[in-house]
């Protein structure tokens, strides 16, 4: 009897529907084409990563594996191409690191907050099938916590309650401040809290010293030379042993 594939479990299947650009997203690209570009990449990147999860699904068990949780950076929206935002670009370079393709499960949301990786993105880790080779949990989130209004102490809890719940496997980044004392705030938050619970930190936070050339039409999402620096930073904070070893 064929394996029914894991794309039909329900949690799964949630997290991987297709992206919708928001209200503040269509009003915005009536008159500003950046936007208007990047909203439609939102579906378009969305399909582009259901499909390399169906290969992934189906990729040999023994290889490591790359899970994606987030908002819209971690869907690489801004790049010219979804494989050139910085999860693409950390597959590419774990493959060459191992020398043997490494698939990934892309389980982030285009205007994703905390709450959504917490009910949505966590319990659809949880659902992946079960695999003797490692598997690495990339994860940047609360960009859209912020814009959304939230405090940054309120944002900064949310991290803290998310954070323990994460697997030891994780490496998340910090947020680009560009001068914002809110932002800043919140990163102190979260290198305390990954460093609390042993996790990896990919400091974007510290390594992006000015969005000048390294951001899209749009003006808030990176482009490729932005994601690349993206990419570096998670690299730098990856633990090779650890995606070489059984878990």
């Amino acid at each position: 009897m064929a394996q029914e594939s894991p794309l039909l479990h329900p949690k799964i299947a949630s997290a991987l529907e297709p992206g919708q650009p928001g209200r503040l997203v269509k009003r915005l690209a009536r008159f500003m084409p950046g936007v208007g570009e990047t909203g439609r990449q939102i579906g378009e990147y969305s399909v582009y990563w259901r499909s390399q999860a169906e290969a992934a699904f189906v990729s040999d068990p023994q290889a490591p594996q790359l899970v994606a949780l987030g908002d819209s950076l971690a869907q690489g929206i801004g790049a010219s191409q979804p494989q050139l935002g910085y999860v693409g670009l950390v597959q590419r370079w774990l493959s060459n690191q191992h020398d043997q393709p490494v698939g990934v499960v892309n389980l982030s949301r285009s205007g994703a907050v905390i709450d959504d990786v917490v009910n949505i993105q966590l319990p659809a880790l949880a659902a992946l099938p079960a695999r003797p080779g490692p598997r690495l949990v990339l994860c940047t989130i609360g960009n859209n916590d912020l814009m959304a209004g939230a405090r940054p102490k309120t944002v900064a809890r949310r991290f803290g309650e998310l954070a323990p719940q994460l697997p030891t496997s994780t490496v998340v980044a910090t947020l680009p401040a560009a001068g914002s004392i809110g932002v800043k705030f919140l990163n102190r938050a979260i290198r305390e809290h990954l460093a609390a619970h042993e996790l990896g930190n990919a400091d974007v936070g510290y390594a992006l010293k000015t969005w000048r050339g390294n951001t899209a039409g749009d003006r808030f999402h990176p482009n490729d030379q932005g994601y690349r620096l993206w990419a570096d930073t998670f690299t730098s904070a990856i633990d090779l042993d650890a995606t070489s070893a059984p878990n």
